[in-house]
């Protein structure tokens, strides 16, 4: 019979807990099972069908996952957006391993990441992603009540978290409240939202002056191109807003683009250019409601969310 001390008691827990932990470090998860017959060259598709057919990868894998969100919001398509966020179910490290070609440089890669995460947590937290992301879409859908919460939802702030905020600020008119805004928190671009308050103020020959430095410091900005066109629809400059447009390239800003310049055109009585561009919207979103509202009444806002 054998006998065994304290010591080879605490000796073989040890061994124990080792071997279990050893197992699962390196037992495969689902995501990384995916990701092993998934050649993540083919990462950025030109066909964007491929990520709505995989839900394996939306499930697993948070960089693709966002890659279909930035497109629905591209397309106006908001609660496709959200819906596609609800999907994703765990954290991923998986797209930054499978940057190595080498299977050994993978191995090493998913291991450190594997340790990393047991031991300080989830290296990145797509919990916070994912109401930041949420709540952008409530946002841009005009559900600034669902953005609040979602807002509220998420104790990181970030750049998108603070525009989001600041926005929904203006959208309010809590004019004070956003210049204490801009006053206590450091923001990336803090030109770009001085000109935004100006001209939720209808302070638009001070918020002018600004975009159009800079237009002319950021040539390849075309979010403030629609900002500073927004505010010459709200001033009834159709023309110039529609110039400004159409500087635009529209691959990041399809929806806010061609939606406004529809809204332009029509406005100044070219009802066919409206059509046409109305037409591409509905091509991407044959479900926007205001859209079909303009159908049957004629009435439309500018968008700029």
């Amino acid at each position: 019979m054998i006998n065994f001390n304290k010591k080879s008691i605490k000796f073989l827990t040890g061994i124990f807990c080792l071997a279990i932990f050893t197992i699962v470090l390196f037992l495969p998860e689902p995501q990384e099972k995916i990701q092993n017959n998934y050649d993540y060259k083919k990462c950025m598709p030109e066909n964007i069908e491929d990520y709505e057919k995989n839900q394996d990868l939306l499930k697993y894998s948070f960089s693709h996952n966002t890659i279909l969100y930035y497109h629905y919001l591209n397309c106006g398509r908001f609660d496709a957006a959200i819906n596609t966020i609800d999907k994703f179910e765990k954290d991923d490290f998986y797209p930054t391993c499978y940057r190595y070609q080498s299977n050994s440089l993978r191995f090493l890669c998913k291991t450190k990441m594997r340790i990393f995460n047991y031991i300080f947590g989830p290296a990145i937290n797509t919990e916070a992603y994912k109401h930041s992301y949420k709540a952008n879409a409530y946002y841009k859908s005009g559900n600034i009540k669902k953005a609040k919460e979602e807002l509220a939802s998420n104790k990181e702030k970030s750049s998108l978290t603070n525009k989001i905020e600041f926005k929904i600020l203006l959208e309010e008119k809590n004019f004070s409240e956003a210049e204490n805004f801009l006053k206590n928190t450091n923001i990336y671009d803090k030109e770009i939202y001085i000109a935004e308050l100006y001209s939720a103020k209808n302070e638009y020959k001070k918020a002018e002056n600004i975009y159009k430095e800079l237009i002319k410091e950021l040539p390849k900005r075309d979010d403030v191109k629609i900002d500073y066109a927004t505010m010459l629809m709200k001033q009834n400059q159709y023309s110039n807003a529609i110039k400004i447009l159409k500087s635009a390239k529209a691959d990041n800003y399809f929806y806010a683009i061609n939606y406004n310049l529809g809204v332009c055109y029509k406005n100044i009585g070219n009802k066919k250019q409206a059509k046409e561009y109305f037409k591409k919207v509905l091509s991407k979103n044959p479900d926007n409601k205001d859209l079909i509202e303009y159908l049957a009444t004629s009435k439309l806002k500018p968008y700029n969310r």
